[in-house]
C-alpha cells in the first residue's frame, strides 16, 4: 500500500518541482549574427538564433514545393506521428530527385555548418547524423517532449518558410541553463535556429489553415557519443515528464 501511495505522487512531486524550477513564459531568443557569436551563445544559454540565410531563394522554393507534395509525401516521407513528416535526405538524394546544382547546394550546407559543431564539441572527431525534411502538416499534433541526445550534440533547424507566431508550430524547448521558461523559435524562413541535443524539445502542431510548415533539420554528434545514447527507461521517462511539462505550459 505504501509503494502503490508513492509511485502515485511521482507525477504530483515531479509536477510541483518543475513549477517551482521552470518559468512558464516564453524566453526572448538570443541572437548571433556570426559564428564566433553563435558558439558564445550556445555556451551561455545553449540555443540561440543565427541571422544568417543559408539556401538560395530557388533551393528554398524548390524544396518547399517539393516536400509538400502529396506524391513526394507519399514516396519519400514516414509519418513519424500524426500528421508529421520526415523524409531522410541521406537517402532521398541518392535517387536524384532534385537538379544537380539544387543537390550539390544542399550537400554543401552541412559542410558549412559542421565548422559550429566542431567549436561548441570542441573536437574535430564528429559526424552528421541527420539530414532531414520535417514537414507538420495542418492536421499534426504536438510531438511529446524528447531528447536528440543524452549526449552533448548540436541540432540545427532551418524553416522554409516564416515562424512568426504559435500558429505554425514552432519547435519549443527548456532550457539546460538560466531558468528563463520555455523557449519558441520563432524565427523567419531560411535562417537558423540551433540548440544542444541535450535540450528537451518538440514539435507543436501546424494549426495555420493556409500554410504548410517544413523545416530543414541537420544533426551533428561526437563520433564516441552516437545518438540517441539512451535507452528504453530513459527515452520513457522523457515521455513520463512531457504531461506535467505540456500541464504547466498550458
Amino acid at each position: 500500500m505504501k509503494r502503490a501511495a508513492l509511485v502515485a505522487s511521482i507525477p504530483i512531486i515531479f509536477t510541483l518541482f518543475v513549477k517551482n524550477h521552470v518559468a512558464t513564459h516564453s524566453a526572448i531568443l538570443p541572437i548571433a549574427t556570426n559564428e564566433e557569436e553563435c558558439v558564445q551563445l550556445l555556451n551561455e544559454f545553449g540555443y540561440c538564433h543565427w541571422r544568417r540565410q543559408v539556401l538560395s531563394n530557388e533551393t528554398l522554393d524548390m524544396l518547399y514545393q517539393w516536400c509538400t507534395n502529396d506524391k513526394n509525401i507519399k514516396t519519400y516521407a514516414r509519418e513519424i506521428t500524426q500528421g508529421r513528416f520526415h523524409t531522410n535526405l541521406f537517402s532521398t538524394l541518392l535517387q536524384k530527385p532534385f537538379s544537380t546544382q539544387q543537390s550539390k547546394e544542399l550537400i554543401t550546407t552541412p559542410t558549412e555548418l559542421q565548422v559550429i559543431a566542431m567549436q561548441y564539441l570542441q573536437t574535430e572527431q564528429i559526424k552528421q547524423t541527420q539530414f532531414q525534411l520535417v514537414l507538420p502538416r495542418r492536421d499534426s499534433v504536438s510531438q511529446f517532449w524528447h531528447q536528440d541526445n543524452s549526449h552533448k550534440g548540436i541540432t540545427i533547424v532551418i524553416p522554409l518558410v516564416d515562424i512568426e507566431d504559435e500558429t505554425r508550430g514552432p519547435t519549443e524547448l527548456l532550457p539546460l541553463k538560466k531558468q528563463q521558461g520555455v523557449i519558441r523559435a520563432t524565427i523567419p524562413k531560411n535562417q537558423i535556429f540551433v540548440f544542444d541535443s541535450r535540450m528537451l524539445h518538440r514539435g507543436l502542431a501546424n494549426k495555420d489553415e493556409q500554410v504548410e510548415r517544413p523545416i530543414l533539420v541537420i544533426r551533428f554528434d561526437k563520433k564516441s557519443t552516437p545518438p540517441p545514447g539512451q535507452g528504453v527507461l530513459q527515452t520513457c521517462y522523457n515521455r513520463f515528464i512531457s504531461g506535467p511539462i505540456q500541464y504547466l505550459n498550458s
